[in-house]
């Protein structure tokens, strides 16, 4: 038998955190009143239909009814998934990095990318024009978050 999953449902306080949160670091205004966002024992943030949110115990595993947006990291920052950058990166006015064909193909082999600019934290990595994710900007470099069974090993 399956362990428990342990979730916990976003309070209205939480998601206009959530919001605040978004807003501060890449200049994204939403607002997820109408959402329902879940956060699993990781730290990991799916959103929901509003159909489960009176719900107490989910009748499925969250995976199966929820898209999994992001996480908050041991400092309490948010790191967007693959699937958050795209679904919330559109309307990003900050921390947005443009990466060259060079780049782009490093980034999906999982590698970390060499960096010279000011941005420190979370960033929303682009290539003409198109959302590819969000990595972790520090002094020298960008730190590499795509998952090792979504990194692409040989490009034609």
């Amino acid at each position: 038998m399956k362990e428990k999953q342990e979730i916990t449902f976003f309070s209205k306080r939480q998601k206009k955190q959530l919001s605040t949160d978004l807003h501060e670091r890449f200049g994204i205004t939403i607002s997820f009143e109408s959402d329902v966002i879940l956060q699993t024992g990781k730290h990991k943030l799916w959103i929901c239909t509003p159909e489960y949110e009176q719900t107490k115990e989910l009748p499925y595993r969250v995976e199966t009814i929820g898209l999994y947006f992001g996480q908050y990291d041991k400092r309490s920052a948010l790191r967007l998934s693959i699937e958050g950058a795209m679904m919330f990166g559109k309307d990003a006015t900050k921390n947005v990095i443009e990466l060259d064909k060079k780049q782009l193909e490093y980034w999906i082999r999982g590698v970390n990318l060499d960096y010279s600019g000011t941005n420190e934290g979370y960033v929303i990595l682009t290539h003409q024009g198109d959302i590819v994710g969000c990595g972790k900007a520090f002094h020298g470099g960008i730190l590499n978050h795509v998952p090792k069974e979504r990194r692409i090993k040989n490009l034609i």
